[in-house]
């Protein structure tokens, strides 16, 4: 869980040592850092090429006081730090690569003081992905930094974790701006995940990239839907959006901060939830996705495709057979995470009515 200044800032060039330090203060004064967001991190364009030695530098107009120092002002606020990286020759945006510096770079982001790694393999590779991973993880995993990676697409999902990386982008980047229409950028990333969801799990995180939370024209309803199939699909929690003091509102930080939500991604079985049903609403669908918690709950995601209100039925049999530790009911401990409230005994199935058009319902079942 945590924060990247790729959609919102450095695709644009606008990232800077002033941004990430009242970053890191906003996430403090909003309550993202009690929520559970604790990372802060870089995305390309902070560097500007190699000393004599061979390592990296900062830009030094936008980061006039190094990183270390910036790194060293995100811990003061309890916060980790997270850095990026690209693994080819040149960079994905013409920016300075790793290729053959990669355990010279991962050597000194330990040096610096990095907790998190993000190592892009999607761009101009000389050697393939999964060496340019492992090369890095080699020096990041005995200091205890996470490494993420991959591709960009499902590919990674199959060989990630055998590298050494502890997450892997199995998806495009969640962008914002003109002439892209949000939701169905952010909707058709989750679409398959159920065939690769055996690769995810604990210390090996399949990452949707950040969520459009209060960014890119998603409305409240969408913005609940993208946070929703975020938690169900376990998903790194990684925000874009502008989260320094002010920012973000009210409504944005209350879908954020939905503790009951978060709760479901955050779940220490760590399983990737899949979809158990689908059924034609409109002209889209109506899906229910599931996803077991510790304990013998069940967490399911009623998801509306369609731009009208529908009802959405879950039948418990279905979740029982993708699912067999979710039992098929009834459960009597019963809770929507969205309103707070309790459902009463469910015995064999639910029905979510009126689900709005790009909404979910999301519901916590147990016996």
């Amino acid at each position: 869980m945590g924060w990247n200044a790729w959609p919102s800032f450095a695709i644009n060039g606008a990232d800077s040592d002033d941004l990430v330090r009242r970053t890191a203060d906003g996430m403090v004064a909003n309550g993202l850092l009690a929520a559970g967001y604790q990372y802060v991190g870089l995305d390309d364009k902070w560097m500007s090429g190699r000393d004599a030695n061979g390592n990296l530098v900062a830009n030094a107009v936008k980061y006039p006081y190094g990183i270390p120092a910036l790194a060293a002002y995100v811990h003061s606020k309890g916060l980790k730090f997270g850095i990026y990286a690209e693994g080819g020759s040149p960079g994905c945006g013409g920016s300075v690569g790793s290729y053959g510096h990669e355990q010279q770079d991962a050597a000194l982001f330990v040096s610096w003081g990095v907790d998190l790694v993000k190592w892009d393999v999607s761009c101009s590779m000389m050697i393939s992905p999964q060496d340019s991973a492992r090369l890095v993880a080699t020096v990041l995993n005995p200091a205890g930094v996470v490494l993420t990676t991959g591709t960009g697409d499902y590919d990674s999902a199959y060989w990630f974790a055998g590298v050494g990386a502890q997450s892997a982008r199995i998806g495009p980047d969640m962008i914002f701006g003109a002439g892209i229409n949000t939701w169905d950028h952010m909707s058709s990333a989750f679409t398959s995940e159920s065939l690769i969801s055996q690769y995810g799990g604990p210390n090996h995180w399949l990452d949707l990239d950040c969520m459009m939370v209060g960014e890119g024209g998603l409305t409240d309803t969408e913005a609940r839907t993208n946070m929703s199939l975020w938690a169900i699909q376990a998903a790194p929690l990684l925000l874009g959006l502008d989260v320094r003091t002010g920012a973000p509102s009210a409504a944005t930080l209350a879908i954020l901060t939905n503790s009951d939500v978060i709760a479901v991604d955050q779940d220490r079985l760590g399983i990737t939830g899949v979809k158990v049903s689908s059924a034609a609403c409109g002209s889209s669908t109506c899906e229910v996705w599931a996803k077991p918690l510790d304990g013998g709950a069940c967490a399911l995601a009623l998801f509306n495709r369609d731009t009208a209100s529908h009802d959405i039925t879950a039948s418990f049999s279905s979740v029982a057979a993708a699912f067999p530790a979710c039992g098929s009911g009834p459960y009597t401990t019963t809770r929507d995470l969205w309103t707070h409230a309790g459902l009463g005994t469910l015995a064999t199935s639910y029905t979510a009515t009126a689900v709005p058009g790009h909404g979910v319902a999301m519901i916590r079942v147990a016996p």
